[in-house]
């Protein structure tokens, strides 16, 4: 997939939400699925080598879940689900964490590590 449209797509869906035309160019094969796994990887890269802090990456990811889920095949599946699932962890304190506990540091940060050593190939 070409990295610098996919890039700019992320940046730009940081701010606004993703719509079924600036998709398409992505799922050209007719494949959501790689469009939303290569997406999610982006994103998760992204986060962690700190080009993307978390509160970014987590609203480019819940825009992925959106368009999946009211423009695309009705969920987000997979991979990208389970990146989103990952930053999802990092938006609410869990219970037992003491106060002051950073979930994005004891929860997505792990996760997302764990999901791109796994990464499915393009």
């Amino acid at each position: 997939m070409d990295t610098p449209a996919l890039h700019a797509l992320v940046i730009r869906s940081c701010s606004e939400r993703l719509t079924a035309a600036v998709v398409a160019p992505f799922i050209a094969d007719g494949s959501h699925e790689t469009f939303y796994d290569a997406f999610a990887r982006h994103v998760a890269t992204e986060f962690i080598e700190n080009r993307m802090p978390y509160e970014s990456a987590d609203v480019a990811m819940s825009h992925l879940f959106v368009f999946a889920c009211v423009e695309g095949e009705g969920d987000l599946p997979g991979y990208a689900r389970e990146i989103f699932e990952a930053f999802d962890l990092g938006e609410y304190i869990h219970a037992g964490d003491p106060s002051g506990t950073s979930s994005e540091r004891k929860y997505t940060r792990p996760k997302i590590r764990r999901l791109l050593e796994t990464a499915p190939t393009e």
